[in-house]
């Protein structure tokens, strides 16, 4: 099985480890968030994904993983959980 990713398998890889800029700004805005300024924390992470040495992927993530938890009632038709990455 050796080798039967390939570059693509390579390019797919490296698209999920953090270069140095995307690190950097995941770190800051953990800091931010741990400070207790959750909107500027926000603030950080979108301001990366407009930039070209951004990761917008990873800053997604992190964006989505810092986000409190809000349980989801699916089953329930009043109650419509739904989140949407466009606004990202």
């Amino acid at each position: 099985m050796a080798g039967s990713g390939g570059v693509a398998g390579t390019q797919g890889f490296l698209a999920t480890v953090a270069n140095p800029a995307t690190r950097l700004r995941i770190d800051r805005a953990r800091l931010l968030m741990l400070a207790g300024l959750p909107d500027v924390a926000d603030a950080e992470l979108r301001f990366g994904r407009r930039t070209e040495t951004e990761q917008p992927q990873l800053l997604a993530l992190e964006l989505a993983r810092s986000m409190p938890h809000v349980p989801c009632a699916s089953d329930h038709e009043e109650f419509q959980c739904g989140l949407s990455l466009t606004a990202f």
